[in-house]
């Protein structure tokens, strides 16, 4: 089955109250960062004419999506992308702004505002707006769930080619969420996504070719893997691990040790077991310090 629609992640499985004070405290930094990032950029575009402001404002959005998705050389970075969307809005961006109450940015979070904007937006044919409200419909944020009105709104989206919701609609045709399934659908959309950067798409790729070709599933979660998604940080380090080789183990390794560091409780369990087993690592003198840190 496919990994799911992309827009959003959530908390980690092991999440408690002491990292739940320490991510607050995180989080008021992060909103003063952005708030003052918004102040620098309404001075540094007072006086320009609205044109300028306009062009400056959909840049910034388009860079705010690259961070989030992982686009175009980016490494998945939230608070850029968050900081960056806010930036947009400020400066008059509608779709940034509806992203903004979507989430909460530097805004009471109100999914009925963000799916009010998005619909005049998907009127002007917007293709983000259309992709939007696909997701709204999608999850039921905003307005009641209704999955074939998702793959309406997914369809007009990526019939402008609109990256996220080729990836979105290729879900919706190997799950058969409403739309009939049909996986030469789902696989047609993977790949155009998948050619345009939707590292979702690697991953909906690299799982529906671990059956026929570990290689090429292997292919596919690299790619997502590479710029930090998680989770094909873990299949991938899972696919090598049954490898076997000691190549194949030492990319392990370092798969597990990046989703690791990102908190895959998973991952560190995996690493403990390895760095446990003398005849596996060759840092066996260094094994024992690694394990117990795992």
């Amino acid at each position: 089955g496919g990994g799911g629609g992309g827009e959003e992640g959530g908390l980690p499985a092991d999440f408690d109250e002491n990292s739940n004070i320490s991510m607050m405290n995180q989080d008021s930094k992060e909103d003063s960062d952005a708030e003052n990032s918004v102040k620098v950029i309404l001075q540094h575009t007072s006086g320009w004419d609205p044109e300028r402001k306009m062009k400056k404002a959909h840049d910034l959005f388009e860079e705010s999506i690259r961070f989030h998705c992982g686009r175009n050389g980016r490494k998945i970075d939230k608070i850029s992308s968050r900081k960056l969307a806010m930036q947009a809005s400020a400066l008059g961006h509608r779709s940034a702004l509806a992203e903004c109450y979507y989430r909460g940015w530097g805004v009471k979070q109100s999914y009925d505002m963000a799916v009010e904007i998005c619909r005049e937006e998907a009127k002007e044919g917007i293709a983000y707006a259309q992709f939007k409200l696909g997701v709204c419909y999608e999850r039921g944020r905003g307005v009641e769930k209704n999955e074939a009105k998702a793959v309406e709104w997914y369809s007009k989206a990526a019939a402008q080619d609109h990256i996220s919701a080729c990836g979105n609609l290729g879900v919706c045709y190997e799950e058969g969420a409403g739309v009939t399934r049909d996986m030469n659908k789902a696989l047609l959309y993977y790949e155009k996504a998948a050619n345009k950067g939707d590292i979702l798409a690697y991953f909906n790729l690299g799982m529906n070719h671990e059956d026929h070709d570990v290689e090429k599933a292997k292919k596919w979660y690299r790619k997502a893997a590479a710029v930090g998604y998680l989770d094909a940080q873990v299949e991938v380090a899972r696919l090598c691990q049954s490898s076997g080789d000691k190549e194949s183990l030492r990319e392990s390794v370092m798969w597990y040790t990046k989703a690791a560091e990102q908190g895959s409780v998973e991952s560190m369990e995996e690493l403990a077991r390895y760095y446990e087993k003398p005849q596996l690592n060759e840092c066996s003198d260094n094994a024992l310090k690694l394990s117990m840190h795992w």
